[in-house]
């Protein structure tokens, strides 16, 4: 590709468009926007300075699957449904078990006249407890609703009060606590409603990647058949030039002769300027075909490189195919990805619903919690013999590791426990907030349900315009090819006859300009029928299907076993 040129200031010229895109990198890299050490950027800057390269040649089906692999659009667009397929797995987190470790050490020093805090108030001496504590807990959240709390609690205390027997002394707890909805989030609906609407939504985000990717594969198609039609075009407009050349060159010689006036000589040229700028506009417009092709496809030598020239070499073959406009609908309703993401919002709205309906309700919950309790220690030196416990305590282990696993042994007994069993209600008065919120859900269903059927009925509608637009261009199709090829055998007649002065070359070129008109009418007839038939089968849905293309439906998978509980 040709660029304008402007001197630089050591006399030599430098391309204006590479120079243009060196300016605007320069300028971000000083503001610190951007990195001009992208590669793609430096190769596309090489690729501009290099100019025009040869051209790949590609099949209709390979430009679709370069273009969806390589255009970075499409490439950035894949990656939302991955990103949405997580959240099935973060709403599930819900339920993944968790270890909480807690650990604390308590000194504490406090002064006292207290007589029965156990230490000598003469002495002034303060009274000190230390305390270290190291609890376990597991906690898991059940499908069912139900919260399980497995505790482990441990610890040892010290003190120098007289009236403390064991010093340290051991308290070892092992607990579970339980809690079940019994109304309100009757269960485990609102963890539920969370990790399903999750779900869809991920199937949703994939339904719309489908219908964005059709709408793309469309476009590499228009490219693609926009390009052959430019090409052709160029093909009918050079012909046309070429057959003005040759009635130029023919009327100049009768002029020479005598058995034409000048002013058919100046006609036919006034003609073969004019079909000369119809050629050249007609490059022009397959340059600019060319070049859109070239970047929606994307293809490069390597990946993330700048994208080369590419070249059809198919072309579209008309057949009168019979069309069923019903059976269109209901593949359609069957294959867009359109109608499954409007599913998917009512599915989604509908279970919201479920849940604001459920939020009603007032707070009923099952409670309870069962407790084993041990105790040990090392037995302080008590003054007074004949106190009972102090001979008991006394009998306990000396070592702190025989002190802990005596409170083990009492607690693994079964002897000492606690346990609690109850019900925790709560009613609000008004209610409001969950009223407002039900009513908000309801709207929001009604909306969905409406949506759905707008998109079906857009749908249908395009189903009805494809369809009659592919009839159209088919008839059209036909059509033009016999006028064409009608007006080549009036034009072969009408040279004849002008062969022996029986036309002028005025009706020449009239004849050339009918057969002109009827090879460019059919070209876009064959073009715009090639596009209809892609915007049906992007109507029906199929249009991936015809490339074999696949997309992932956004199935979120299997959740871990501890989320299936």
């Amino acid at each position: 590709m040709r660029h304008s040129n402007t001197p630089t200031r050591s006399g030599r010229p430098m391309p204006l468009l590479p120079a243009a895109i060196a300016v605007v990198l320069a300028y971000t890299a000083t503001a610190g926007a951007a990195d001009t050490t992208d590669p793609y950027v430096e190769g596309l800057i090489r690729a501009f300075e290099s100019g025009a390269r040869a051209a790949t040649p590609l099949t209709l089906s390979e430009a679709i699957h370069a273009a969806v692999e390589n255009n970075p659009g499409i490439r950035a667009a894949r990656l939302g449904p991955r990103q949405d397929r997580l959240g099935h797995l973060e709403a599930a987190s819900v339920y993944d078990p968790r270890l909480r470790l807690e650990s604390s050490v308590t000194n504490e020093k406090i002064p006292t006249a207290n007589a029965l805090s156990g230490v000598s108030i003469g002495k002034q001496q303060p009274l000190t407890r230390d305390e270290v504590r190291a609890d376990l807990t597991i906690s898991k959240q059940f499908v069912t609703g139900t919260g399980v709390d497995l505790s482990w609690r441990n610890r040892r205390r010290s003190t120098n009060s007289q009236f403390q027997a064991l010093v340290p002394e051991f308290q070892p707890e092992l607990g579970v606590t339980l809690s079940q909805p019994l109304l309100n989030d009757f269960g485990g609906l609102a963890a539920r409603s969370a990790v399903d609407t999750a779900a869809n939504t991920s199937r949703r985000s994939a339904a719309a990647f489908e219908a964005a990717l059709s709408d793309f594969v469309a476009t590499v198609v228009d490219a693609y058949w926009n390009y052959t039609e430019a090409e052709a075009e160029v093909k009918v407009r050079e012909h046309a030039l070429e057959l003005a050349r040759e009635l130029v060159s023919e009327t100049q010689a009768r002029v020479k002769i005598g058995t034409l006036p000048p002013v058919a000589a100046r006609e036919a040229r006034a003609d073969e300027a004019a079909r000369k700028e119809e050629a050249i506009s007609a490059r022009n417009r397959l340059d600019v075909a060319a070049r859109t092709l070239q970047y929606t496809v994307m293809l490069a030598e390597q990946p993330g490189g700048p994208p080369l020239p590419v070249r059809p070499v198919e072309r579209h073959e008309v057949h009168d195919a019979p069309l069923d406009r019903t059976a269109s609908l209901r593949i359609a309703l069957e294959h867009r990805a359109e109608v499954r993401a409007a599913r998917m919002d009512v599915e989604n709205a509908r279970i919201e619903e479920r849940r604001a309906r459920n939020a009603l309700l007032p707070a009923l919950n099952l409670v309870g919690n069962y407790t084993l309790l041990g105790l040990g220690g090392i037995a302080r030196n008590v003054q007074s013999p004949t106190n009972n416990i102090s001979v008991a305590l006394a009998a306990l282990a000396s070592s702190e590791t025989g002190a802990y696993d005596d409170a083990l042994d009492a607690l693994l007994s079964g002897d000492f426990y606690s346990y609690r069993i109850g019900l925790e209600l709560d009613v609000p008065f008004s209610n409001a907030e969950a009223r407002a919120t039900y009513e908000r859900a309801r709207l929001a269903v009604r909306a969905a349900k409406n949506q759905l059927r707008q998109v079906i009925s857009d749908v249908a509608l395009e189903i009805e315009s494809t369809v009659g637009d592919v009839a159209s261009a088919t008839q059209r199709v036909f059509a033009a090819r016999m006028a064409r090829e009608l007006a080549e055998e009036n034009l072969r007649n009408q040279k004849k006859r002008y062969e022996v002065g029986m036309v002028t070359t005025t009706d020449v070129l009239r004849f050339q300009d009918k057969v002109v008109a009827a090879m460019a009418s059919e070209i876009h007839a064959v073009a715009d029928h090639a596009r209809a038939v892609s915007r049906l089968a992007r109507a029906e849905g199929t249009l991936l299907e015809r490339y074999d293309i696949r997309v992932d439906r956004g199935d979120p998978g299997a959740l871990p076993l501890w989320a299936r509980y």
